[in-house]
């Protein structure tokens, strides 16, 4: 008790205003301040740096995505046209008497099943709106033409093959040219 009686004796007894140790400290408390403030603005400013880096940074990711599976899809869709082309000869050779070649079949499963799969992953991913109504025109040919070889395969020849064919062939064809410009043109916006 005599302590602190002894130290208010001494506050009391000293010359000190409040005033004077508000002088003498408001250079302290406003530097305190502006340290306090500039830490906030550059805190602010930091993350705004980061947020913008960070969205161009999953736009450049959205962009090369595409342009992947794209690339991809036309790998697969050059493949599945030749398979196609490929099988339409040998249907053609079975049906003037020649025996169907079972390798062009196989390939031809194969491919297609390749082709679907990224398709559908293209339609399912692919968020490049140039894009969009090619795989959708890629996956109407894709049923019609498988349709119409099942039906040849099991004997069974559409009057309409012909004509389906050929706009097959003009559709996978834009297609392929739609495709490239979508993926090279696609700023990720």
């Amino acid at each position: 008790m005599r302590f602190m009686s002894d130290q208010t004796s001494c506050l009391a007894s000293s010359d000190i205003s409040v005033a004077d140790v508000a002088t003498d400290m408001a250079p302290v408390v406003v530097g305190g301040v502006l340290v306090l403030f500039s830490s906030f603005l550059q805190h602010v400013w930091t993350t705004r740096k980061e947020d913008r880096r960070l969205r161009e940074s999953e736009k450049a990711m959205r962009v090369q995505h595409d342009r992947d599976v794209i690339a991809d899809l036309l790998t697969a869709l050059q493949r599945w046209a030749t398979a196609i082309a490929n099988l339409s000869v040998a249907y053609e050779a079975a049906q003037n008497g020649a025996k169907l070649d079972a390798a062009r079949v196989r390939e031809f499963h194969q491919d297609t099943d390749a082709f679907w799969a990224l398709l559908t992953r293209a339609r399912l991913s692919v968020r490049n709106p140039a894009a969009r109504q090619t795989l959708d025109a890629l996956q109407e040919q894709f049923i019609l033409m498988t349709n119409h070889l099942n039906l040849a395969a099991a004997g069974q020849t559409s009057s309409k093959f012909v004509a389906d064919f050929q706009d097959y062939r003009t559709i996978v064809g834009n297609a392929k040219i739609a495709l490239e410009q979508a993926a090279l043109n696609w700023d990720g916006e």
